[in-house]
């Protein structure tokens, strides 16, 4: 028989997940002080280069800095205990479908030279997947969920095409437009899946 997954259970993978970033950030800073490595131009999105594609994948795990990173890890961690409890399959799809959104548009049309870094797309992905999840799912919970996330975050969804730069480090609006047409994605593609 299957064990029902707790809200601690689900609290504990968050943050097992957010610890992992924590600890990418924590090796980015190292390399970088003890071994000058600048781990952002090596794994971060560099527009239309063959080396930066791999950042498709690794940039959200770098960071320009700690307010950075904990902007990015209040979001992620408020989002991604949300989307675990209502829909953890449509979650991952979200996360991935996010990642390879949003890193694609900014190796496509990302200004050259400056590589794009951060798990803002990450974010702005299940912002996407949980706002859209309730009005396709429906569900009590989903639509609760919905309507918690457009309070939370619905300024943040006025933003999705605001571009800062930091240091030569872009963290960009394709990232973060991107990442929310993933969301939007992986919400559609899971909105036949039996409701949690």
């Amino acid at each position: 028989m299957l064990a029902l997954r707790t809200p601690a259970d689900d609290l504990k993978t968050v943050f097992g997940g957010l610890v992992f970033v924590w600890v990418c950030f924590i090796a980015q800073v190292v390399c970088f002080v003890f071994k000058s490595i600048d781990l952002a131009a090596w794994l971060g999105v560099m527009p239309r280069t063959p080396l930066g594609l791999v950042g498709i994948i690794t940039a959200p795990l770098l960071h320009a800095g700690w307010d950075h990173l904990i902007a990015n890890s209040i979001a992620l961690g408020i989002l991604c205990y949300l989307a675990r409890r209502t829909a953890p399959e449509g979650m991952s799809s979200a996360i991935f479908y996010a990642m390879i959104c949003g890193g694609a548009l900014a190796w496509l049309t990302g200004e050259p030279g400056r590589p794009h870094i951060g798990a803002s797309g990450v974010a702005f992905g299940l912002i996407g997947f949980l706002l859209v999840n309730g009005l396709v799912r429906g569900g009590c919970g989903p639509i609760l969920v919905t309507l918690v996330v457009g309070f939370l975050f619905g300024g943040a969804v006025l933003t999705v095409l605001k571009t800062t730069s930091n240091e030569g480090i872009s963290l960009s609006w394709q990232m973060h437009a991107g990442g929310m047409v993933g969301g939007v994605i992986a919400a559609w593609t899971s909105r036949e899946r039996k409701r949690d």
